[in-house]
């Protein structure tokens, strides 16, 4: 064997590891005209996406207004309004805040007045699943004292 054999082999065997390993690092070449059509794509399915959003947004704040209203018609039909001083809509949320007269009131009469009005916002919502439906009753200074639960079910303070 000659002298330096050994280092040209050590040599061409380190260039060709580290050849490999280039080539393994380096990414394919993009061509920009189909990575404009990917970014234009992208961008009108974001826009899209942002739209039908929007869209279902408008339907729910239309929906929960037009359920408020029937909420309030129903309260006026049933000469509710002098325990009921307001009711707030969120979604499937109705918050309805109680009068101080409320609390005068019989624990059957209120337990009573809750499960009806559950069922009358039950109906207004023209929802299937009774358990997507939520109904809190607070007093006047938004202490909860009363609505419906899963666990509980329909209740008031006694």
């Amino acid at each position: 064997m000659t002298k330096g054999g050994c280092g040209s082999f050590i040599f061409v065997a380190t260039f060709i590891i580290i050849g490999f390993a280039c080539d393994v690092d380096t990414p394919p070449p993009v061509d920009p005209i189909k990575q404009a059509a990917d970014d234009k794509a992208a961008e009108l399915a974001a826009k899209k996406e942002a739209a039908i959003v929007a869209q279902k947004k408008h339907r729910i704040s239309q929906r929960e207004k037009h359920d408020s209203a029937k909420f309030k018609a129903e309260i006026e039909r049933r000469n509710l309004g002098a325990l009921i001083t307001s009711a707030t809509v969120d979604h499937k949320h109705l918050t309805v805040t109680v009068a101080n007269s409320w609390h005068y009131e019989p624990y059957a009469v209120r337990l009573q007045m809750a499960q009806n009005l559950y069922k009358m916002w039950f109906a207004i919502t023209d929802l299937n699943d009774e358990e997507s439906v939520r109904v809190t009753i607070n007093d006047l200074h938004g202490n909860r004292v009363g609505g419906q639960d899963d666990f509980y079910g329909v209740w008031v303070d006694k």
